[in-house]
């Protein structure tokens, strides 16, 4: 057998001194989990102690602040400006260093970036007085998110402090002081943060540096900062210790941005300085919402990867690359030499444990992100890191799975997200579960909004075979009632049935023609279903539905999603009543199989169900692909071939429609759970069904049911 000499993602590596176990990084993550005075929390340890448990070649702690209080960009921001710092950065260093991962401290000063100094009230730190720019995100925000977000609390318009010779100086001195601080806390290695929007960035682009001085104008000008706080921190901390720097290979959406060209010159330039590695990132100018998921961590796949490869080339030391890197994809970029490590961020937050089952050989059971933006949109509000796809992260140290103290008969009914999530816990945890499902497969409603969704579906697939690889006993076409659910005589009952979706009452809303979430289920997958929803569908359709349900092509998203390029039963002009998370996902997936696409809404304002930052880029994109958007209307009615309404401004205004589609009207559904209670059992709620919350809630509470069952 003849075995490859090539690099993956289990090889051992080295940057400079430091030997790392595997090439795959935990790349620099703010948990905004720090103490108010900057400290290291128990929760900011345990963030990072459990990605290091997961077998992470490196951890490393994002953004501590070279200057805090100021040059915040996070107000929860741990701080290494003191010497009070070390004692809890040791805390932290020593927890990942116990799990066999090695951790460097990125160092990090916010400048124009710096929220916590727009709170203050105190002028952003600049190269230059910037132009006026546009940010897109506080208006995509509701009222409760901007309540909770930085934005509701900055009273006035930021000012900015153009930096001189002594500013300069005394930020490379503040960077000096922290990698002197970072290596008496222990850690194995320094990152010097020049990415993004912040401080050393605003230096390298010409975008944000038009100074005429020795800092400004020539790529080399630019550079001179990092490459002062480069040679500033070798002197302090000598030559062997691993040090190296970030910043961004490319700018998008940004006039005159820095380029792949930049960017290579710039690491030719640390290298030569000291810097023993190059991480890369890349930028998003945030005028618009497409430009919110386009940076370093993007919705595209592999969005900068090319550029990063680039600067291989042009450098004799490591790169390290990232940016929404599948794992075939990045195995490949390792094995062509085109970049060095990879550095993993959404991924490990929805799978700490994902390097472990990778040198395993276990990738099957590594839980995917779905790619929301919940964990972003989050620390952009200025909150706690969270993820969609994992309950328990950004809670390492208040909630875990225990084996049960006293295991239990569970029955689990729902089998949805939050029910297949609950089962398999409690199932690790030593209960006894039965889970009971009334259709006639797994999934609840995340399996139809997999298919306008795809990273849903591997969320949903993976649920499904950690089921199937367990001791739960399933019961599918099982509609649970107080009787059946008696007969198994529980000690506990899960209810995870989901929202109810009543039909809204519109004019017209029962017409042949218009489609509610049963219907679409129906049309979509060819299950059976009610005799009012078979009515709606000619006896072509449903023929042609039963036979592919036969087949088995109904049976996967993807293979739906597939089919429906080439045919779909729906006309082509479509108007989606309904402007949350389900409609406008909807008009995306119906838009691009070639349907003319209107959604409308009596609410003032779309994407209620989105995180903020998927939010702007799916509006964005839908009003890009022509999809006619009306918010806040009145009168909607129902007509043979299309909808009427009233729009803000009063105006009575009709679109063609060869079929509607009913997207809202979803609603909490707690009497299976009332019953229950009645009867005297013990009963929990997890999901829609006490309050619509979609994957990211269901997800949540099941982590919490199931640690309050230990």
């Amino acid at each position: 057998m003849q075995i490859s000499n090539k690099v993956n993602l289990t090889s051992p590596g080295r940057i400079g001194t430091l030997e790392l176990r595997n090439r795959m990084i935990q790349t620099a993550m703010g948990s905004n989990q720090a103490e108010p005075d900057g400290n290291c929390s128990d929760d900011t340890i345990a963030f990072y102690e459990a990605r290091a448990r997961g077998g992470a070649a490196l951890v490393n702690i994002g953004a501590i602040g070279v200057a805090y209080p100021h040059g915040l960009v996070m107000r929860n921001q741990v701080g290494i400006s003191e010497d009070r710092f070390i004692p809890g950065l040791r805390r932290i260093t020593k927890s990942v260093q116990a799990h066999g991962a090695k951790i460097v401290a990125q160092l990090q000063h916010g400048g124009a970036g710096s929220t916590g100094d727009m709170i203050a009230g105190q002028p952003l730190w600049v190269p230059s007085n910037p132009k006026a720019a546009s940010y897109v995100l506080p208006g995509l925000l509701f009222d409760d998110e901007i309540e909770q977000s930085p934005f509701g609390l900055i009273t006035r318009p930021p000012s900015y402090h153009v930096m001189d010779k002594a500013d300069i100086e005394l930020v490379v001195r503040q960077f000096t002081e922290g990698a002197r601080r970072a290596v008496e806390a222990g850690f194995d290695g320094i990152e010097i943060h020049g990415a993004h929007g912040f401080l050393i960035r605003s230096f390298l682009s010409p975008a944000t540096n038009t100074r005429t001085d020795e800092y400004g104008g020539s790529v080399e000008n630019r550079a001179r900062f990092l490459i002062e706080i480069i040679e500033a921190i070798r002197e302090e901390i000598g030559r062997d210790f691993p040090l190296w720097c970030k910043f961004n290979v490319i700018e998008f959406n940004i006039e005159n941005g820095f380029t792949v060209e930049d960017a290579c010159k710039v690491a030719q330039l640390a290298e030569r300085a000291g810097s023993d590695a190059i991480t890369c990132s890349s930028y998003s100018g945030a005028s618009r919402g497409k430009g919110l998921v386009s940076g370093s961590a993007p919705m595209n796949p592999a969005n900068y990867v090319a550029y990063a490869a680039k600067v291989r080339e042009a450098v004799n030391i490591p790169v390290i690359a990232a940016g929404r890197l599948e794992l075939d994809v990045a195995s490949d970029l390792l094995g062509e030499g085109k970049v060095d490590f990879i550095g993993m961020g959404r991924k490990l937050l929805a799978d700490p444990e994902l390097p472990r089952k990778v040198v395993a050989g276990k990738a099957e059971e590594i839980r995917p992100c779905i790619y929301c933006f919940l964990c972003l949109s989050e620390l952009a509000l200025d909150q706690p890191v969270r993820c969609a796809a994992n309950g328990f992260t950004g809670r390492e140290s208040q909630i875990d799975i225990p084996a049960a103290s006293v295991p239990r008969n569970v029955v689990v009914v729902g089998g949805g997200p939050g029910g297949m999530e609950v089962a398999r816990l409690l199932d690790r945890m030593g209960h006894r579960v039965t889970l009971l499902e009334a259709s006639e497969q797994l999934g609840g409603t995340a399996r139809i909004a997999a298919i306008a969704y795809e990273p849903n579906g591997r969320l949903v697939d993976w649920l499904k075979r950690q089921v199937e690889n367990s001791s739960i006993e399933v019961y599918l076409n099982n509609r649970a009632t107080l009787e059946t659910i008696m007969a198994l005589d529980p000690d506990s009952v899960i209810v995870a049935t989901g929202a109810i979706r009543p039909r809204p009452e519109i004019p017209g809303a029962t017409a042949a023609h218009v489609f509610d979430g049963n219907d679409l289920r129906q049309l979509l997958t060819g299950e059976t279903g009610d005799a009012d929803s078979s009515a709606k569908l000619s006896f072509t359709t449903r023929a042609l539905m039963g036979a592919g349900r036969k087949l088995g092509l109904t049976s996967s998203p993807e293979m739906i999603r597939r089919a429906s390029q080439l045919w779909m039963p729906l006309g082509k002009r479509i108007v989606i009543i309904g402007g949350d998370l389900v409609g406008l996902e909807l008009a995306e997936f119906l838009v691009h199989r070639g349907r003319s696409v209107t959604v409308m809404d009596d609410a003032a304002r779309f994407g209620l169900g989105l995180p903020p930052l998927r939010r702007g880029a799916l509006l964005d994109e839908l009003e890009t692909l022509g999809v006619t958007l009306l918010p806040d209307v009145r009168n909607i009615a129902i007509d043979e071939k299309q909808v009427r309404c009233t729009d803000a401004p009063g105006t009575v205004k009709t679109f063609a429609a060869d079929n509607v589609i009913l997207a809202k009207g979803a609603s909490e559904d707690l009497s299976l759970a009332k019953w229950l209670r009645d009867a005297g059992i013990e009963t929990h709620v997890v999901g829609d069904c006490k309050g619509v919350g979609y994957i990211a809630q269901a997800m949540r509470d099941a982590a919490d049911v199931a640690y309050s069952m230990r």
